[in-house]
């Protein structure tokens, strides 16, 4: 298959729940996989990522995580069929970042921010040097819109910036959206922008 085909927005296969794995995701996310791999910042982090086994689900809550343990990426194929490329190139190379670093899931509070972090940064990082500055992620996982109209992303950065909850949020296993964000711009990265999808570079340049 051409690395174009498997570039394409792959067509969901939402509400199929029969144990049925979406084989045009599983190509793209393996063929991103390797991409990654080829532009990792050293040998050995190359064959970490060429290791992993890139696990489609359809039962994962909208989800997209990492077993460093088993070196294991698993995505909600129901959520991210439809996703654009940018944005399940970020999330996979974050959740292969976790697996390099061999991140341990008991982290908490400062610790597990700082491991989001050091993952946020690591996909950054091979996304600028693949050709991608720009991927919507927080605007698509933040999409949905509650009874009153609002997205998730607008009722999380609300209640993230709100003074009142600083020390909530100060001791939760993920940094604030605001904070991913100006941190992935210190790398030359925008990460919730709207129609920044560089396929057709991409595409050009993969090969």
């Amino acid at each position: 298959m051409l690395l174009r085909e498997l570039f394409q927005e792959a067509k969901s296969i939402r509400n199929a729940r029969a144990g049925t794995v979406d084989a045009a995701l599983q190509a793209k996310c393996e063929a991103i996989q390797e991409k990654l791999a080829s532009v990792a910042e050293d040998p050995l982090q190359a064959k970490i990522i060429r290791a992993c086994q890139m696990n489609l689900s359809w039962n994962e809550t909208d989800r997209i995580y990492s077993n460093p343990s088993s070196q294991v990426v698993t995505i909600d194929q129901e959520e991210f069929a439809d996703a654009p490329t940018a944005v399940l190139v970020w999330l996979i190379a974050h959740e292969l970042g976790h697996i390099v670093f061999d991140h341990g899931e008991a982290a908490q509070g400062a610790d597990s921010q700082n491991q989001e972090l050091a993952a946020d940064a690591f996909a950054s990082r091979l996304c600028v040097k693949i050709g991608f500055t720009k991927a919507p992620v927080w605007t698509w996982l933040g999409r949905r819109k509650n009874e009153l109209g609002r997205t998730e992303l607008e009722r999380q950065q609300a209640l993230e910036r709100d003074p009142k909850n600083a020390d909530y949020f100060k001791n939760q296993s993920h940094p604030t959206i605001d904070m991913r964000i100006k941190s992935a711009g210190e790398l030359g990265m925008e990460l919730s922008k709207i129609n920044t999808d560089q396929i057709d570079w991409l595409m050009s340049h993969i090969a």
